[in-house]
């Protein structure tokens, strides 16, 4: 008797330590999950911060943006804060809120991904691109269709090359927008810094220097102005045979 009623005891107690410590983990699950959702609307509220009028300009609602950001969490290999710290990041470099729900937001993550760089990193680059190579007037679609374009591209170019992402946007900054003027599109732009960026000791300075041979391209002196005869590089007109009406 004595046996089986120590046995019982024991039982007992070991029945009542497994009680507290699974007792223990559900509140340590609640605790956790009400701490998680407490960041994500303190989230929320720093995006509708970061907006401001322009979230209620962009025809999506902030309940529309906790929707999008829950999906992508789940759907991609990124925490849903993740995605908010992303939308956030998009939102200070200047890019709508309605061009992050067309799918822009998508397109920084998966740049974040491919390249292997930070998502503020994906998040600056992409506003940059997006300020030099489209017309602030497009609307959110056509931005947001460049984000992803350009995201792809940016990934294929490092992987094919011997410059990361995050190096070949340093040399996009220096030569972006002079390749814009000249009429060169940004997958001949990106596609150019991709493969001479390795003969340069920086794709910055890769990009310094197609800068500067684009400009390079009319001349400006006259010791210019007779290579470029002697070459026979100049029109009837006298000038550069590298530009017409379009770049």
């Amino acid at each position: 008797k004595q046996a089986a009623f120590g046995a019982a005891l024991e039982v007992g107690a070991t029945l009542v330590d497994a009680a507290m410590e699974a007792g223990q983990a559900i509140v340590q699950f609640i605790g956790d999950s009400i701490g998680k959702a407490g960041d994500f609307e303190a989230g929320m509220n720093r995006f509708a911060s970061v907006t401001g009028s322009a979230l209620d300009e962009s025809g999506q609602s902030l309940e529309d943006f906790k929707d999008l950001f829950i999906s992508l969490g789940r759907e991609l290999p990124v925490s849903t804060a993740d995605v908010q710290q992303a939308a956030i990041e998009m939102a200070k470099g200047g890019i709508e809120p309605a061009t992050i729900a067309a799918g822009g937001l998508r397109g920084v993550l998966n740049l974040a991904a491919a390249g292997e760089i930070g998502i503020a990193e994906a998040a600056e680059i992409a506003s940059k691109q997006l300020g030099v190579w489209v017309d602030s007037a497009a609307d959110a679609t056509t931005k947001a269709q460049f984000l992803t374009e350009a995201s792809d591209l940016l990934a294929q170019a490092a992987n094919a090359s011997t410059v990361d992402v995050d190096e070949l946007a340093l040399g996009l900054a220096n030569t972006g927008k002079s390749a814009d003027i000249a009429g060169l599109s940004f997958r001949e732009t990106v596609t150019s810094m991709a493969l001479i960026s390795s003969g340069f000791s920086s794709a910055a300075d890769a990009g310094t220097s197609f800068k500067t041979f684009l400009q390079r391209l009319t001349p400006t002196t006259d010791s210019q102005a007779e290579a470029f005869k002697a070459l026979n590089l100049l029109t009837s007109e006298g000038t550069s045979k590298f530009y017409d009406a379009t770049g």
